[in-house]
């Protein structure tokens, strides 16, 4: 295989240039990059990643050893720990290695033998050693901190960890699961031996039933003979009506035996990481991994924690069993109608009804218009002729709010929804009187600012950038340093830029152009109110310079997803578009940036609030069907499934959750702009919103048409105050 020395001899350039490139320094020429770089193509280099590490001297491996990956338990504790390490600049070099048991104690102490141990940051366990005294366990001799999950040892050292969820509550969520659905026989389905949490749980199942007629029979065999022990759990002389397993592999080994046997099948719970829509007999009960993968992560990223800590036994609480809805009494059949735009998200609850009209008997009336459509036929309803549910822009909330809606305290309680899940930061403010009163977050979004990961990587670009601008190739945090990257990747201004465009711009209808321009307004000045920005002549002059300026590096659309298919398809580096069309991303066929894209907080760091609220509309008098549609579409479930669907969550717990930074990376960026966005014009500016973004649109427009100065533009904005 050819060294560092073999690329230098090839390139005709030193040993530390080599090094320099192939590490990203940045310190490098371009003409000695394309060097090196076609030397090291040339001869067929392949950087050894694991090399590198060694050379460096430093523990970054993390081993993780568990029974089996075919459980979707630990491929999440593995996916979690993988993502959470390399998302952070601190820990990017780090790497996990999995190394799998088959919960066999001799797989399990060859692996410990063979470990690199000086290469070792720590190890994370779910270990199948039994009755090994503490004199013989392999453990209590590595020279890393050791986290022990479920199964726990006889003794902790002082820089261990033992992490779990909490067994007696599970015991109890379960009791409480056969009660209410009046199971009588039980099986309980584990793992076999006498130390594994597996026994702990069946004792707390135990007495939490005790008060109760229940018949409890617990069965475990190891894995790979599950499918044997799954036939003689059927065989019993009495049928048992359900049956807890504590693994995936052990339901399906039940599922498999009942097909091969030919018997009736019985219900079947089990234990697993990811929620699961109920189908027939089948029930999970959630266990999310991805918790005790980030609270390893926090743990070893924190070293003062570690002298700090008050506990060495972290006991999680968890997650339980979703789509049960047991606050959501099944009624008579009735149709409870949604009117609501065009958007991701309402295809997505369309998805979704028949869901929710299996668990309340309701059936959704999903009807959805173009914009402007929806909001000229809300003034025209009666109580003949009206939606039950309205869905309306933020912008139009301080407009129609109150005159379409039913308050809310008269139709709900604090018990029906958990109103300090809900994402309110930026729209809650003195913009909008008397929102809480009125409506709820539905399928809100935000501006984000996105950008081409791998260019901005890119150790030839990086150096052009420098050569260019003596400045280092940053994602930008002001609008000043936004132009000059769009500047630089505009291929017009620079011949050897990998785009057509350094950005987009949208600037359709006047409502839209508002929103392209005022981050450019805001740039800098985020506590400032938008009153005081607009008075400020002299601030808003400049920030249409710069956003006349961006017109000669930007291709101009005229909506949203027209910006962010310019993205997709290769010919932007960059974009600012509001969240809900983000994944069009990945949903897109002919996507060329799948894998490459990163994201912010857009420049100037005031992205706007978009998308929609939802109220109970003032004619509707199915008012307990509107309560138990929130309750229902404000559940952790049915708010993770819209976001799998292509729609956005109302919730801010689903911004932060790693499955869903794993599928949307935006997703971080979505949390911050939500917390530092807004969208109004301030009650005292004696204006409403729509009045004055149509103002601000229609100023802009003339001004990019060459129909006005901007001194002119800046005189027909201040005085629409």
């Amino acid at each position: 295989m050819p060294t560092m020395k073999d690329i230098a001899k090839e390139a005709g350039v030193s040993h530390g240039t080599v090094s320099n490139v192939l590490n990203k320094t940045g310190k490098v020429s371009i003409e000695k990059i394309k060097l090196v770089e076609a030397a090291a193509k040339k001869l067929g280099y392949v950087p050894n990643a694991q090399a590198q590490l060694l050379r460096q001297g430093n523990a970054t491996v993390i081993a993780l050893i568990v029974p089996s990956l075919r459980e979707d338990l630990y491929m999440d504790l593995y996916t979690s720990l993988q993502i959470a390490f390399a998302s952070s600049k601190k820990t990017a070099d780090y790497s996990v290695h999995v190394y799998t048991t088959d919960d066999i104690c001799e797989h399990e102490l060859s692996i410990l033998d063979r470990l690199p141990v000086s290469n070792i940051l720590s190890v994370v366990t779910v270990s199948s050693l039994k009755g090994i005294s503490l004199s013989r366990n392999p453990y209590q001799s590595l020279p890393c901190p050791v986290f022990y999950i479920d199964r726990s040892p006889a003794e902790l050292r002082d820089n261990d960890h033992y992490i779990s969820f909490d067994k007696k509550q599970i015991g109890i969520d379960l009791a409480n699961y056969i009660s209410h659905n009046h199971f009588e026989r039980i099986a309980f389905f584990s793992a076999s031996g006498i130390n594994h949490c597996e026994t702990q749980l069946f004792t707390h199942l135990q007495n939490a039933l005790s008060n109760s007629s229940v018949t409890l029979e617990h069965f475990s065999s190891d894995m790979n003979l599950s499918l044997t022990k799954a036939f003689d759990l059927l065989q019993e002389e009495a049928s048992y009506d359900l049956v807890i397993t504590t693994s995936i592999l052990r339901a399906d080994a039940v599922i498999n035996a009942v097909s091969l046997a030919h018997c009736n099948m019985p219900h079947i719970m089990t234990f697993a990481s990811l929620a699961r829509i109920p189908h027939g007999h089948f029930h999970v009960y959630e266990l999310d991994y991805t918790k005790i993968g980030m609270k390893i992560y926090e743990l070893l990223s924190s070293p003062s924690s570690q002298d700090k800590r008050t506990t060495s036994n972290h006991i999680l609480k968890p997650k339980g069993l979703p789509f049960l809805f047991t606050n959501i009494k099944k009624a008579e059949k009735e149709t409870l109608s949604i009117l609501t735009l065009d958007t991701p998200s309402t295809e997505a609850l369309k998805k979704l009804a028949p869901l929710f009209e299996t668990i309340s008997g309701v059936h959704l009336k999903v009807v959805s218009m173009p914009y402007n459509d929806l909001h000229q036929q809300i003034p025209l309803m009666t109580e003949q002729h009206h939606y039950d549910l309205i869905r309306i822009d933020v912008a139009m909330l301080d407009t129609l709010g109150e005159s379409t809606y039913l308050p809310l305290t008269s139709c709900l309680s604090l018990s029906d929804i958990d109103f300090s899940s809900l994402i309110s930061t930026g729209y809650t403010d003195n913009s909008f009187p008397n929102y809480a009163s009125y409506a709820l977050p539905f399928d809100l979004s935000t501006q984000i600012f996105l950008y081409r990961k791998d260019l901005f990587e890119d150790a030839t670009i990086c150096r052009a950038f420098y050569e260019h601008f003596h400045e280092k190739l940053t994602v930008p945090s002001n609008c000043r340093d936004f132009l000059k990257i769009a500047e630089f990747f505009t291929e017009s201004y620079n011949t050897l830029s990998p785009t057509l465009y350094g950005t987009t711009m949208t600037s359709g209808a006047a409502s839209i152009i508002a929103s392209d321009f005022m981050p450019y307004l805001f740039s800098e000045n985020t506590k400032e109110t938008i009153t005081n920005l607009c008075q400020n002549k002299e601030h808003l002059l400049s920030a249409m310079k710069q956003y006349l300026q961006m017109t000669h590096y930007a291709t101009q659309q005229p909506w949203w997803l027209d910006s962010v298919s310019q993205f997709i398809n290769g010919n932007a580096a960059t974009t600012i578009i509001y969240s809900n069309y983000a994944p069009y991303i990945i949903n897109s066929k002919h996507s060329d940036v799948v894998g490459k894209v990163g994201a912010s907080i857009v420049p100037g760091k005031h992205p706007l609030i978009g998308g929609g609220v939802i109220g109970i509309s003032k004619y509707s008098k199915k008012i307990e069907a509107c309560r138990q549609f929130f309750q229902w579409y404000y559940s952790e479930e049915v708010s993770s499934l819209m976001m799998k669907l292509g729609g956005t969550s109302p919730l801010t717990t689903s911004y932060t959750g790693l499955r869903n930074l794993d599928l949307f990376p935006w997703l971080h960026a979505v949390k911050k702009s939500f917390d530092l966005g807004s969208r109004g014009c301030g009650k005292q500016s004696g204006c409403s919103i729509q009045q004055f973004e149509f103002s601000i649109g229609t100023s802009i427009r003339n001004l990019l048409l060459g129909n006005i100065s901007p001194n002119e533009a800046c005189e027909w904005i201040q005085n629409t105050f």
